[in-house]
């Protein structure tokens, strides 16, 4: 230890030449003096708008099947006939069927048909001249019409349109708070030693 200190004592102006000089660079390098421009990260919030799906109710027509009776016609006669004796024959396949039979009775045709007979006058009581009078004379046999026809219920499907409701999803843009960063310069006094070893 004594050493060093006469070491020190003996050579101290050299040391204070030495070290005085380091001591104010290190000072002058260590005041923020310099305005240096620095990029500095910063975060910020923005708002965005977002695509956000959600669930509704709609309504929509359909069609919808049910089932109902109706009443059919089938005519399975549909003639002619005469005013003799006339008969038809046929099946009826279905349940609780109604048969209908109607003939319309058309009659007999007519014609006038010319009589003839002898007349005298007074002054010619034996000079024949001839006249005729319209007698009325059924002829032909006549003519009918027949219809038969089967009425029966049958069961028939049918739609109707319905209104339903569903459950869709749809989507909707909603104004939503983001977490963004953004580099900005910004000057900062700094030393020289900060600026040499930033």
């Amino acid at each position: 230890m004594s050493k060093i200190k006469s070491f020190v004592l003996k050579h101290l102006r050299i040391l204070l030449a030495i070290f005085i000089p380091l001591a104010v660079i290190a000072i002058i390098f260590a005041i923020p003096f310099l305005t240096v421009a620095v990029p500095v990260t910063e975060p910020y919030w923005e708002t965005v708008m977002k695509t956000e799906p959600y669930s509704a109710t709609e309504t929509y027509t359909d069609q919808e099947a049910y089932v109902t009776t109706e009443t059919r016609t089938d005519t399975v006669v549909n003639q002619q006939v005469g005013y003799g004796g006339w008969t038809q024959s046929f099946k009826v396949a279905r349940a609780d069927s109604t048969v209908t039979i109607e003939v319309n009775n058309y009659g007999g045709g007519g014609y006038y048909q010319p009589r003839y007979f002898i007349m005298g006058d007074n002054d010619h009581p034996y000079s024949p001249w001839s006249s005729w009078y319209g007698g009325w004379d059924n002829w032909g046999g006549g003519q009918s019409w027949a219809t038969v026809r089967i009425n029966y219920p049958e069961e028939v499907t049918k739609y109707r349109p319905v209104t339903k409701t569903r459950e869709v999803t749809r989507y909707r843009e909603v104004p939503t708070q983001v977490l963004k960063e953004r580099t900005v310069v910004q000057n900062v006094r700094m030393s020289v030693w900060q600026s040499m070893f930033r």
